[in-house]
């Protein structure tokens, strides 16, 4: 044919065209491609930012479901002891024996105890339960450990809290130890009135308050021990009674220890509890409140006594 049709393949004017058309559709499915590709691009861009945003959505409810407990817990807990929400978040470790238990019912690390030798004896305490720590001379000792990492940390300034009461005392109990802590390669013992501490592993200092303090059967007393990079300090009932530097404390290294409530063989007996651990020292006016509420919670006992084995809750 003139114009080659005919042959089954286009003339010059069709093969332009046919390029045209062809082009055209090539640009097409290219195109087609490329908006494929950007709507696959986009999508994929898209799909991370919405399942990380769901994420982030579900973590911060179970966030705020846990601070929401940790609320309640803190809320449940200072019915009895104000001391929970006076010093919240500063509180690192708190046990009071409540309901007879010996797992705290606040910690920053574990809770539970990793180690107990011998049966717990428990009294009623200033708040909750208190226990009995030592016994008879020529009786094992008994104790209850706790893992100190993330309930205690002594390579920092910290401080710690416990109300005691004499338990028929005979005489003088200023060696008698009832608490032990061993972190970051220092050692504390503490006493009624009196602690030792060391570190680096050499010899430490005592800070003693008193020898006798005449203390009687059924009244309670706050001891708080304060401890900084190079000294520690004792306080009683809401007064500070004797500090100690020791420069050995400065160069101490180690990992994490543990806590450790004693009941000796040695010494008189006390009933202890509660213990609170702060992650700071406290000032004179905390050390001081702690104390009066102590008082108020004691008077508030005597006036409606607890039954046998049981702790009456004044809220």
């Amino acid at each position: 044919m003139k114009d080659g049709v005919a042959s089954g393949w286009p003339g010059r004017r069709g093969r332009q065209w046919a390029a045209v058309v062809v082009l055209a559709g090539l640009l097409g499915v290219s195109g087609g491609c490329e908006q494929a590709r950007r709507g696959s691009s986009e999508a994929l861009s898209k799909k991370p930012v919405t399942v990380s945003q769901a994420v982030l959505r579900q973590r911060a409810t179970v966030e705020a479901g846990v601070q929401a407990q940790e609320v309640l817990l803190r809320q449940m807990t200072a019915k009895t002891n104000p001391a929970v929400l006076k010093f919240n978040s500063a509180i690192t470790f708190y046990l009071n024996f409540g309901s007879g238990s010996v797992t705290a019912n606040m910690s920053g690390g574990d809770g539970t105890p990793i180690k107990i030798n011998g049966p717990v004896v428990l009294k009623p305490g200033l708040y909750g339960r208190g226990m009995v720590v030592s016994s008879a001379p020529g009786q094992a000792w008994q104790k209850i450990i706790y893992a100190a990492k993330g309930n205690l940390d002594l390579a920092k300034p910290g401080s710690l809290a416990v109300w005691l009461s004499a338990y028929h005392w005979t005489k003088p109990g200023l060696w008698n130890y009832f608490l032990t802590g061993r972190d970051a390669g220092r050692f504390f013992m503490l006493a009624p009135t009196a602690v030792y501490m060391s570190g680096a592993g050499k010899k430490g200092g005592n800070a003693i308050a008193d020898w006798n303090p005449g203390w009687k059967t059924g009244q309670w007393h706050l001891v708080v021990l304060e401890w900084w990079s190079q000294s520690f300090a004792m306080s009683i009932d809401g007064q500070a009674c004797a500090k100690t530097d020791e420069p050995a404390l400065a160069a101490a290294k180690g990992p994490p220890g543990h806590l450790c409530v004693v009941r000796s063989s040695a010494g008189e007996k006390c009933v202890i509890g509660p213990l609170l651990i702060f992650n700071r020292p406290l000032t004179k006016r905390e050390i001081q409140w702690l104390y009066r509420q102590g008082l108020r919670r004691e008077k508030a006992l005597r006036e409606k006594p607890a039954g046998p084995g049981k702790v009456t809750t004044k809220n």
